[in-house]
């Protein structure tokens, strides 16, 4: 039998375009939500990981992860990895924080 794996990146205040934020940190999330999947190489230690990120968008284009809390370190290094491995246009960079929480559920 075998299992679905899914990821559900859902996120700090965003489930699309959020009232109040700029239209940029919506799209720079959107990104993000493609390229994070379920990391199938990866051992869940339990039914739903959750990692929660603060980053910034550097002027030049590049992603800094500044804080990760994961319920397992592995996914937390697999979100922060994928974070930090994309570019954006530097009209993206805002320099505010940018908070996302992910959940990866196991089916």
């Amino acid at each position: 039998m075998f299992k679905t794996l899914m990821a559900a990146a859902m996120f700090a205040s965003t489930s699309a375009v959020v009232p109040g934020t700029d239209a940029s940190e919506n799209t720079l999330k959107e990104m993000i939500k493609r390229s994070v999947i379920y990391p199938a190489h990866l051992e869940s230690t339990s039914e739903a990981e959750i990692v929660l990120v603060r980053f910034v968008a550097e002027p030049c284009g590049s992603l800094r992860v500044e804080e990760i809390n994961s319920s397992n370190p592995a996914f937390g290094a697999y979100v922060a990895e994928k974070i930090e491995g994309q570019r954006v246009e530097p009209a993206m960079a805002t320099g505010e924080p940018v908070l996302m929480k992910f959940r990866f559920v196991r089916e």
